[in-house]
């Protein structure tokens, strides 16, 4: 992905992630958001955002990738 194309997701998904939880992701949190958008795609990581509950998505977004 170019530089100027993850921004743009980091922005859209970062934004996403603190309207669900009611902050912003930690750096840590968003390293995984941006990782997991580059392996399963930036869609899958907007449904995982808008479909799990708060406790599920940041236990989600803790655990290693599968690929």
């Amino acid at each position: 992905m170019r530089e100027a194309e993850q921004q743009a997701i980091a922005q859209r998904l970062g934004r996403l992630f603190a309207r669900r939880v009611g902050r912003q992701p930690t750096a840590e949190e968003e390293r995984s958001i941006l990782e997991r958008a580059e392996a399963i795609g930036p869609g899958e990581v907007e449904d995982a955002l808008l479909d799990l509950d708060t406790d599920a998505l940041v236990r989600w977004l803790a655990e290693p990738i599968r690929r």
